[in-house]
């Protein structure tokens, strides 16, 4: 599937019988009741992706032995680690601000990403700073 004019399934806007659809599975689907695709744009959804994927890439090639000095093998770890994190953050900054937006109350968004509600304006504000730079 090579073709570079496919568009991926959740790229591709909703038909006009998935939107009438979507009421239905919106009352059985929990937390806030709507459904991701229809509440979060496809833009923000890529960025999330994307940002999954650049720590995935910074954290994959550990898997692997380590080689070298002690301190060499460390420093590249922890350089991979950091980056991973920094990207892990921005996913968990963006996917919060997406359910919130979507409607989803504080408490369960906080409760699922293991932070306290506290914590979780913490992570939000950190990361509209850093957005806004």
């Amino acid at each position: 599937m090579d073709d570079p004019w496919r568009v991926r399934q959740e790229d591709r806007p909703a038909t006009a019988a998935a939107l009438l659809r979507s009421p239905g599975r919106e009352r059985k689907a929990g937390g806030s009741g709507t459904l991701w695709r229809t509440m979060v744009p496809a833009e923000e959804r890529m960025l999330i992706d994307e940002l999954v994927g650049e720590a995935e890439e910074q954290l994959l090639p550990l898997r692997g032995a380590q080689t070298g000095s002690t301190a060499d093998a460390a420093r590249h770890l922890l350089g991979n680690l950091s980056w991973g994190v920094e990207f892990l953050e921005r996913a968990l900054w963006r996917t919060a601000v997406a359910a919130l937006n979507a409607g989803v109350p504080v408490q369960d968004v906080a409760g699922w990403a293991g932070l306290s509600a506290a914590e979780l304006t913490d992570v939000l504000t950190a990361g509209r700073d850093e957005n806004d730079e």
